[in-house]
């Protein structure tokens, strides 16, 4: 689980200089709070997408604190429920995403149907890292 764990600093924002080999603080303060998270909700463990949820919040404070926002979004907010095995918030998002489609762009809705384009195919990231992966964070 470990080199799962390093790997993540290199894999969330490569490009941010934050997280770059040649600055390993990052790299370390993400790696702490993600293993600090994964041994205290072990039904969530490590996921995928909360290395970006993860390293927005190292953008904006110190690692504590990130731990403690991040332990609060998943248990106060749900988010937690992204991440859970079987997925249950995610499939509530996703469900919810396509009736809005349906509702105020059934045109769109209507050329999804046909040609067999599912939510999931494209916003279930969207969800999971709270729309942060394909965002460009430049640092100041």
């Amino acid at each position: 689980m470990s080199i799962v764990f390093r790997l993540t600093g290199v894999r969330t924002f490569p490009h941010h200089a934050f997280f770059t080999d040649g600055h390993g603080i990052g790299q370390e303060n993400l790696f702490n709070v993600l293993k600090a998270y994964s041994l205290q909700d072990p039904a969530v463990g490590y996921c995928q997408g909360l290395p970006f949820v993860a390293a927005v919040l190292l953008l904006n404070m110190p690692d504590e604190e990130a731990y403690s926002l991040l332990v609060r979004l998943m248990h106060s907010y749900d988010l937690r429920g992204h991440f859970l095995p079987e997925m249950p918030k995610l499939q509530l998002r996703l469900f919810q995403f396509e009736r809005l489609v349906e509702e105020c762009l059934p045109v769109l809705h209507v050329h999804f149907l046909r040609q067999g384009v599912k939510s999931s195919m494209f916003c279930s990231q969207w969800f999971l890292t709270l729309f942060s992966y394909r965002y460009r964070f430049y640092a100041l």
